[in-house]
């Protein structure tokens, strides 16, 4: 082989070679910036996520705080007025006009009497129960559920009679028997007169009408002062028998030589409330008249 055509082969080796390497670092750079470019794309779309789950971790903590939201906001929760609005209206009815109903009473829960659900199952599909329990609720009694005696309850009006009683018997599908009995309820004997002061009782009623003139009640005095007004008081409370309620003998007590007791029972007995002697919450009475109640109160005080 001649000196140039040694040259001239060396020459092809040295440029095919430039051209492979070329060849190869361009595919090598190719394959490089895909890698990267996928990479990048992920590494972009991880961040993405993770900027959306900071953001949700951050709306999350700002909602249960409850200053800021970011993005739709939830509904709102339900107001103070807006929970009001949830009570039964029978129940409000009852609480509204001072009927102690719900003392001993509650729609599923035994406390003094029956529930209310009990008594809508006895008496399902009895169409004479509506005038029964009408005047039971009037003019009180016991022996139906017990020796307890429920107090009567004269300042319930017969309109709103009629809506207790159709709410009390609709618990166990009283609808039907509401249906089939009266639509008028009959009002109940006239306990003021002839049932709480008969004839033999009338040195009873007697005291009672001296007490407006008298320091102190007794407690034949008071006891007939309640019944005759149909204030609740006997219903949880006696002189020295506990019944739910602490005995006037213990509130005398506990109240002695406390110059604003006076005040503060008056307020507790027209207002209701709980916590004093228990967790039993006592219900309001705001049908007691501000001249009874300071007789009462009185002789509350006086008890020993």
């Amino acid at each position: 082989m001649s000196q140039n055509e040694t040259i001239q082969t060396r020459n092809s080796i040295i440029i095919w070679s430039t051209i492979i390497s070329l060849a190869l670092i361009a595919f090598m750079g190719w394959l490089i910036v895909k890698e990267v470019g996928i990479d990048f794309g992920e590494s972009m779309n991880r961040r993405d996520e993770n900027v959306t789950f900071q953001e949700e971790a951050t709306n999350l903590r700002l909602k249960a705080v409850g200053e800021v939201y970011v993005g739709e906001a939830p509904a709102p929760s339900a107001t103070p007025a807006a929970a009001a609005e949830e009570v039964d209206p029978v129940i409000a009815l009852m609480t509204e006009k001072g009927y102690a109903c719900m003392s001993c009473h509650q729609v599923d829960t035994k406390v003094v009497g029956p529930s209310y659900k009990d008594v809508a199952a006895k008496y399902a599909g009895d169409a004479s129960a509506y005038d029964m329990l009408a005047e039971k609720i009037k003019a009180g009694g016991a022996g139906n559920w017990g020796e307890i005696a429920m107090s009567p309850n004269p300042t319930v009006t017969d309109e709103d009679m009629k809506t207790i009683l159709d709410w009390i018997m609709a618990f166990s599908g009283g609808e039907e028997a509401a249906e089939e009995a009266t639509t008028e309820v009959a009002p109940a004997a006239d306990t003021t007169t002839e049932e709480a002061a008969p004839a033999e009782s009338g040195e009873a009623t007697t005291e009672a009408a001296d007490a407006a003139t008298s320091d102190v009640l007794t407690n034949e005095q008071a006891n007939v002062l309640m019944t005759e007004k149909g204030y609740i008081c006997l219903t949880c409370h006696d002189v020295d028998v506990k019944k739910v309620g602490p005995t006037y003998k213990e509130v005398a007590a506990k109240y002695a030589g406390d110059a604003t007791a006076n005040t503060a029972l008056a307020e507790k007995i027209k207002a209701g409330g709980v916590g004093t002697w228990g967790q039993i919450p006592m219900p309001p009475n705001p049908t007691v008249s501000d001249e009874d109640m300071q007789k009462l109160v009185t002789w509350i005080l006086s008890v020993k």
